[in-house]
């Protein structure tokens, strides 16, 4: 307990420390391999990042003995190369503080590291997306697993009068709950340190661009849905009125703050015919979408998402008419539908059925749908659109 109450007074200095300076969430430190605890003699890099790019201006720091603040290269604060700081054949036990800042002191999370030299805890330095599941193992040395027992905020997780120790522990469906401080004990080979678990929202939606104006012209998606597996068929796009594909359109998008025409990069869109659009399931074509004219107008727009992952949300591509009726349904890309909970604005709205419908929809429904299950996890969010039947759009000549 004593090493741990260091650990704490450590962790508060530092606190201290980083409250000094701007706090930035998009930019955050990499550990590769993704763990907080590492063996005696083994190596890891660091790198700034930022969405998933080397942070241009950003450099890895130290806290290390209370006092040390250390930038890379210099005494024991490992080697630089390229954008990342390597750290190689550790060698003494130790607990380390780890963040990323700029040269006008804004500065990402910390990841606190911890040095062993018997039993670790594989727990990630990455924070763990809400509705996800997380495996932990207690290994050795030499990267095998052990049977431990393993404990959270100090409490044994599975507590009994004779608990048996566990080869693995298993956190389905992660919830802001299940963030604590982690350890495992081996019988032969000792506790590991105490790692803290960090839980995160899922990401939201992708920001669409500033409202369009409101035409007769829409984009319209086939199949009419805004989530889709990977591996699936292809999805078309297209801008219409009155149900028949318009000249002189062009279907736009917009990922990953590049806005392409359909058709402008052939690594971007599979085939396109002026106001048509094949999107083949082998691309990232995750991004958001409208109609555009070579005048400028612009159509309404839809958010497409395509996802590796276990589950995707059924839900309509294009607006609902207020007063109607629309079905959401959660789909395993094993199993076709399945019961899940569904959430609105990540609050739960549907508990463990095979469809959420709502009916006689108002404009009040709309927002961020997603569902889960207990085990695979969460869908990506998508937004659900509600337009009121009366609303008139102004024709193409008019909207000039």
């Amino acid at each position: 307990m004593k090493m741990f109450g260091n650990f704490m007074i450590l962790a508060q200095g530092l606190s201290v420390l980083l409250l000094s300076g701007l706090t930035v969430s998009e930019v955050y430190l990499n550990v590769s391999p993704n763990r907080l605890e590492f063996f005696i003699r083994e190596s890891l890099s660091l790198t700034c990042l930022d969405d998933g790019q080397p942070a241009v201006g950003w450099t890895a720091m130290k806290h290390s003995g209370g006092h040390n603040l250390c930038r890379p290269g210099l005494r024991d604060f490992g080697t630089v190369n390229g954008s990342s700081v390597i750290l190689s054949d550790l060698d003494n036990k130790d607990t380390s503080f780890y963040w990323c800042e700029d040269r006008n002191g804004q500065r990402s999370e910390y990841v606190t590291i911890q040095i062993e030299d018997h039993a670790i805890l594989d727990i990630p330095a990455r924070p763990v997306i809400i509705g996800s599941n997380l495996t932990l193992h207690c290994i050795m040395r030499n990267g095998s697993t052990v049977a431990a027992y393993f404990f959270i905020n100090g409490s044994l997780v599975v507590p009994g009068p004779e608990p048996e120790p566990q080869t693995e522990l298993n956190i389905r469906n992660v919830q802001k709950s299940d963030e604590g401080s982690y350890s495992c004990v081996a019988t032969t080979y000792g506790r590991s340190p105490r790692s803290r678990l960090r839980v995160r929202d899922p990401p939201s939606a992708p920001t669409p661009p500033p409202p369009p104006i409101h035409l007769r012209v829409s984009v319209n998606v086939t199949p009419s849905l805004q989530q889709f597996f990977t591996n699936g068929p292809y999805i078309s796009v297209t801008c219409v009125e009155d149900g028949q594909t318009v000249d002189d359109w062009m279907v736009m998008r917009t990922i990953e703050n590049k806005t392409v025409e359909c058709g402008g990069s052939c690594a971007d869109f599979d085939r396109f015919i002026v106001s048509y659009c094949s999107l083949a399931f082998y691309l990232n074509f995750t991004g958001v979408y409208w109609c555009e004219s070579k005048s400028g107008l612009k159509s309404d727009q839809v958010t497409i998402t395509l996802t590796d992952e276990h589950l995707i949300l059924e839900i309509p591509a294009l607006p609902v008419v207020t007063g109607s009726d629309v079905t959401l349904r959660c789909k395993n890309r094993k199993d076709g539908t399945v019961s899940a909970n569904f959430f609105k604005d990540g609050i739960l709205v549907g508990d463990k059925v095979q469809e959420f419908t709502i009916s006689k929809v108002q404009q009040s429904d709309e927002g961020l749908y997603s569902c889960s299950t207990d085990e695979t996890g969460s869908s990506p969010q998508s937004r659900l659109r509600v337009r009121d039947p009366e609303e008139t759009p102004p024709s193409t000549e008019s909207a000039s």
